[in-house]
């Protein structure tokens, strides 16, 4: 069975972000880690989980971000070099 690439940042329910940081899956231990009152503050929470995502996702991106040349430019120009 192939293994799955992992899910970006962005792409993860809050219950599966929440997880992979660390908590419990839910909700009310990320909002007790930070002060905030279940339910009356949780769309505070929702926000503040939105935000360490995007940031997330931005060091996601530059990690997974490649630089090298695709093998087909590469085989391109060693066709042209030899003719």
């Amino acid at each position: 069975m192939a293994s799955q690439a992992p899910l970006e940042p962005k792409d993860k329910s809050n219950s599966k972000w929440l997880r992979d940081a660390g908590y419990s899956g839910d909700i009310r231990q990320f909002m007790m880690s930070y002060g905030l009152k279940f339910p009356d503050e949780i769309d505070e929470a929702k926000k503040l989980i939105d935000e360490f995502r995007k940031e997330q996702q931005k060091e996601w991106e530059a990690a997974n971000t490649s630089n090298e040349i695709p093998l087909m430019v590469l085989q391109a120009r060693t066709l042209r070099m030899m003719c």
